[in-house]
């Protein structure tokens, strides 16, 4: 896209989500070059009319910023947050919780259709309609300047936007977060950022130190700052552990963010899965393969992280699982290069998708995948290799993992033709 910043109004009327949480709109009205053209706008609803103006402009799509809305869709309301807009957090919290979670639906169903030339057999659903719209975050990530500014960046930029409070922690969440903002000027110095995740009622922190702090002894500074608080915490600074009180093994790792949804996604997942052999790749802690094998099936869970494996398998000490699941701690890559997958294969990849593995799931035996995924783009090209290895994509569910951001929670159910 080339960028001109030539400041034209156009009058847009806007179709639908995009992927990143700007809105898709068709340019109707203004200069005779730009009619007819697509555009991206953040902030406004599907349906609605607004005026905008130009920002940058490509040869068959322009980025614009909302000046007016024109007609503005029943599904607008006022954001609740005083940051949004600023903070680089939430796109969607001018429009209702309804009107997101169809917007979402209806994104991925284009996406697919468009970028990978794929309909499910059956129409996509929304799964989980009535989940809560905020505090349902229970792991959060807020940067630190040096003279003690806490939040997150600013929209478009690496700056910090000192806030409060954010309506997406849980009440865990955002009682921790108080605390560190009573400390956070004599934190700044040496912390650049800090993750609170929460665990039962208690809440962990992951301190990640400057890199070139001016501070001696940042670590010792830090924890002695955050002596007094009743979770875990560690340090790090450039990936190594400097200090470590009372946090689990897998602090600091992967983990869903929003318990109830992690529910409706883990209970889905069972009732798809095959009443066959499973093989789990990218399986976390047992997330998805202990709640298999609390319903009897025979998992193999393969997973790199060392910390999340002993996890998994205290887990299955703990609920007598040892005879159904099996914990391999390798990569995917290498575990399928020596290693056959079942006949049902489930797999939660990171964003950066399957890719590498898709010649080994799609093997001719393989009955089921199911794929559950947060990326859209990597789905999409991910669905469309296996679609050109002969599996057919018969279920789609989209889940409002993250409401108030454009970022959606989907889980595939793939076939054998």
């Amino acid at each position: 896209m080339n960028q001109t910043s030539n400041g034209d109004d156009v009058l847009l009327q806007v179709e639908g989500l995009a992927y990143g949480g700007e809105a898709v709109a068709k340019v109707i009205a203004g200069p005779p070059a730009q009619i007819g053209k697509k555009a991206l706008i953040a902030f406004a609803v599907p349906g609605e009319l607004v005026s905008a103006r130009i920002d940058e402009d490509g040869q068959r799509l322009i980025r614009a910023s909302l000046l007016e809305v024109k007609r503005a869709a029943e599904e607008r309301c006022s954001p609740p947050c005083p940051y949004f807009t600023k903070c680089g957090g939430c796109d969607l919290q001018h429009m209702q919780i309804e009107k997101q979670r169809s917007a979402k639906l209806d994104m991925v169903s284009s996406t697919l259709r468009a970028k990978a030339g794929i309909t499910p057999l059956q129409s996509a659903e929304l799964l989980g309609e009535g989940l809560p719209a905020f505090r349902y975050r229970r792991r959060v990530h807020v940067h630190i300047t040096p003279a003690g500014a806490i939040g997150f960046n600013r929209r478009g930029s690496g700056e910090v936007v000192d806030i409060d409070d954010c309506l997406l922690m849980s009440e865990n969440l955002a009682a921790a977060f108080r605390e560190l903002r009573a400390i956070a000027p004599r934190l700044g110095p040496s912390a650049a950022s800090i993750s609170l995740e929460e665990s039962g009622e208690a809440v962990n922190l992951i301190v990640r130190l400057r890199e070139r702090s001016a501070e001696e002894n940042a670590a010792d500074k830090v924890a002695e700052l955050l002596s007094g608080h009743p979770g875990g915490v560690k340090v790090f600074r450039r990936g190594v552990l400097l200090f470590e009180s009372e946090a689990p093994a897998q602090a600091g790792h992967f983990s869903q963010v929003n318990n109830v949804a992690n529910e409706k996604l883990i209970g889905k997942v069972v009732e798809l899965a095959l009443d066959s052999p499973i093989t789990e790749l990218y399986a976390g802690a047992g997330n998805l393969s202990i709640p298999l094998a609390l319903r009897g099936r025979k998992v193999t869970a393969v997973e790199v992280e060392p910390s999340l494996v002993r996890a998994g398998e205290e887990n299955l000490s703990r609920l007598k699982l040892q005879s159904r699941i099996r914990f391999v701690e390798m990569s995917c890559e290498r575990y399928l290069k020596a290693n056959s997958v079942e006949p049902c294969v489930i797999l939660d990849p990171p964003r950066a998708g399957a890719k590498n593995i898709i010649e080994q799931i799609s093997a001719p035996h393989v009955r089921q995948i199911i794929y559950v995924s947060c990326n859209l783009p990597t789905l999409a090209r991910d669905l469309a290799m296996l679609k050109d290895r002969g599996l057919t994509l018969r279920r789609l569910y989209v889940l409002d993992m993250f409401p108030q951001t454009h970022h959606v929670e989907t889980i595939s159910e793939l076939v054998r033709n």
